[in-house]
């Protein structure tokens, strides 16, 4: 799943390049689709449910380091990192979270726009050197519990506020 040793430019460039670039993608989709059907309980879910991944992300950090790839030893990252905890990757939690919660909402097609965007970081990741396999299945099951608990904090604050 690595980048080989004699990998073209070509796939190289385009692994760095996807490290990032669906990220972006990711938000103009969301915003587009957001503001344009007018209904902020996704955004306000997504809101909670990113604070979750932050705070979840932080424990699992202080309590299961687990050095990236290029730390351990299995060559060099193609792409400029500090060699700190990989699991999970925030970036792919980040956007499979607003995936999962756009999902929750039944917003399909966006949810699966979103999802393919996080799978191409997730192989980008890795691809590149920064990530594990392993660390992609964690962002997965981090951002599925956080959208979950982004919505249900979502819909008990509209509970309360029209009581």
């Amino acid at each position: 799943m690595r980048a080989a040793p004699d990998a073209s430019h070509l796939c190289v460039y385009l692994g760095k390049l996807m490290t990032e670039l669906p990220i972006y993608l990711a938000i103009a989709v969301l915003v587009v689709v957001i503001v344009r059907e007018r209904d902020w309980q996704p955004a306000i879910a997504i809101a909670i449910a990113l604070a979750c991944t932050r705070l979840v992300e932080s424990i699992i950090k202080l309590y299961a380091y687990h050095p990236r790839p290029f730390a351990a030893g299995f060559g060099p990252a193609l792409v400029e990192h500090a060699a700190n905890n990989s699991m999970p990757s925030s970036h792919a939690t980040f956007i499979w979270t607003i995936a999962a919660s756009m999902a929750l909402y039944r917003r399909w097609k966006t949810a699966g726009v979103l999802a393919a965007f996080g799978a191409i970081v997730a192989w980008a990741r890795v691809y590149t050197g920064l990530h594990w396999p392993m660390d992609m299945a964690g962002s997965a099951v981090v951002s599925t519990l956080c959208a979950l608990v982004g919505m249900l904090a979502q819909r008990s604050i509209r509970r309360r506020r029209s009581i």
